[in-house]
């Protein structure tokens, strides 16, 4: 899940996901680390897209 939310000059980024199952309850600590560190990813590459767009739009 993706949110995006204009406020003032910037854009507020939400996202979120979730895991069911019982492989996810058996490493849950696992899957809880991976799922943050890909959000974390995610979300990074995502500033420095847009960043980069921004940048090339003012040139």
């Amino acid at each position: 899940m993706w949110e995006f939310e204009e406020r003032d000059d910037a854009t507020l980024v939400r996202t979120g996901e979730s895991f069911e199952g019982f492989i996810v309850k058996l490493f849950q600590g696992a899957m809880t680390r991976m799922l943050s560190q890909t959000l974390e990813q995610s979300v990074t590459a995502l500033k420095a897209e847009a960043e980069a767009r921004h940048r090339a739009a003012r040139a």
